[in-house]
């Protein structure tokens, strides 16, 4: 059981298959998100509609700075002592 190197994808297909499936991923999980606002909608108030917009923007600029990596960040500094952890916070 050989792998023929021919038959191998190229690099460009490879690229191309993967933006297409991120691409349907992403939109698969925006239309899904789109489905469950509209039935949120229709079962809360207004003020609580509001109360969840505020969750959902406080979420967002969690997930904001989990993209930028500053999980990753503090879990590989070297030591833990409080001028590292001062200088990590600002």
């Amino acid at each position: 059981m050989t792998s023929d190197p021919s038959n191998a994808p190229s690099l460009r297909e490879r690229v191309v298959s993967g933006v297409v499936w991120l691409t349907a991923t992403r939109a698969f999980g925006q239309i899904i998100t789109w489905i469950i606002t509209i039935f949120v909608v229709r079962l809360l108030s207004p003020e609580d509609y509001g109360v969840m917009g505020m969750a959902i923007v406080f979420t967002g600029v969690l997930f904001l700075l989990n993209e930028i990596g500053l999980g990753q960040r503090s879990s590989r500094t070297p030591s833990s002592a409080p001028t590292s952890c001062r200088t990590f916070a600002g």
